[in-house]
């Protein structure tokens, strides 16, 4: 078939991939760059279209009525849209004849928008997938052609998370790859009635508030960690306060009641792992971090000496 992708982050790249490795007619892909604050930990889906000989398209840099013209003259039967962040107009998406296939990290209808994968971390949820549905005027609301789900284990973090969320999107696309090009695939409605929403995250909106639980908390931390922006508190040091990064913590199995609790305190310097942490409910072992002004991760003993040492102190609490 002739496909068209409209791809982005890693996801995007694997697609690609997949599709050229199952002899697919790749006639263009579709790009966007990154926002400055996310980190490419992953080869860039534009990058490969290039060694591969694909025209390649930026999105931003073309207005809309030239991309509704670009897709018309690459005449694809199919588009496949991955990781993709921007509204694709109706004109667009009823080119290919065979229809346009959206790849999302939730199990439709739950968790439509963005960033299903981190906000299922951060929810505590213990089950996410991947569902591959035709698109629909209505954001993540089209018929679904098949979903995959994983477990997501207490210790997994968003860096595992992603990697199994990955792996799911070839599996789905090679097994119902020859299902579309026949038209044979499935077309299942959702149930509209059960749909949850997402809305989109920013790099500041992982300020820790230690007045929550340490549970909660500790969502965070994994769901945020490296290669997303991290979630962040604030330490004092000297006569100033800097942005401390936490990429990774503990729940502590051993919590004492605390009738006195002041939530941020630090209450027991953890040598060579980390520090405690007094939350709202419970305390949280915090072992790796970074201050703003360094480059690299240590464990927060190296940076934390004291227990007089309060987190977040005199941020207002949200």
């Amino acid at each position: 078939m002739r496909v068209a992708l409209f791809g982005g982050k890693n996801r995007g790249s694997e697609v690609l991939y997949k599709l050229l490795e199952l002899h697919e007619e790749v006639v263009g892909v579709f790009y966007f760059e990154e926002d400055p604050h996310e980190k490419v930990w992953y080869e860039k889906v534009q990058d490969i279209a290039t060694v591969k000989g694909i025209p390649s398209f930026k999105h931003g840099s073309i207005i809309r009525g030239d991309t509704t013209r670009i897709l018309g003259s690459l005449n694809p039967e199919i588009i496949f849209v991955v990781s993709w962040r921007h509204v694709i107009p109706k004109k667009q998406y009823s080119i290919p004849p065979k229809g346009c296939i959206v790849f999302h990290d939730s199990l439709l209808p739950k968790y439509r928008g963005f960033a299903p994968m981190n906000w299922a971390i951060i929810n505590g949820e213990q089950r996410t997938g991947v569902t591959m549905f035709y698109i629909a005027e209505e954001i993540d609301a089209g018929e679904i052609i098949a979903q995959k789900a994983i477990d997501i284990d207490i210790m997994d973090n968003a860096k595992i998370v992603d990697r199994k969320i990955t792996s799911l999107y070839t599996e789905l696309l090679e097994e119902n790859l020859p299902l579309i090009a026949g038209a044979k695939a499935p077309r299942m409605p959702q149930d509209h009635s059960q749909a949850t929403y997402t809305c989109k995250r920013t790099p500041e909106d992982g300020l820790i508030q230690w007045a929550k639980p340490a549970h909660q908390i500790y969502n965070l931390i994994r769901a945020l960690t490296d290669p997303y922006p991290g979630a962040f508190t604030f330490v004092k040091r000297g006569s100033h306060t800097e942005k401390l990064y936490i990429w990774s913590a503990a729940l502590d199995n051993e919590n004492r009641n605390y009738v006195g609790c002041i939530p941020g305190r630090v209450i027991e310097i953890l040598n060579g792992k980390g520090v405690k942490v007094l939350t709202g409910n419970g305390t949280l072992i915090v072992e790796d971090v970074q201050l703003e002004s360094l480059e690299t991760k240590v464990r927060a003993d190296q940076i934390i000496k004291s227990i007089k040492t309060t987190l977040g102190l005199g941020l207002p609490v949200i």
